[in-house]
């Protein structure tokens, strides 16, 4: 089956970052700074089997 991940990233923290990778359905709730930026990756399709 066809699967296609996403990759959340929060960037421009001073202390670290976050990153996660999340599949479609799932949920994510995070907070950050409001001058952090959110980027977010989608992958190539992914065949598991």
């Amino acid at each position: 089956m066809p699967l296609v991940e996403f990759r959340l990233r929060v960037a421009n923290l001073p202390e670290s970052d976050f990153e996660r990778v999340v599949f479609p359905g799932q949920r994510l709730m995070f907070e950050a700074a409001h001058e952090a930026e959110l980027e977010i990756y989608s992958s190539d399709i992914v065949i598991l089997k």
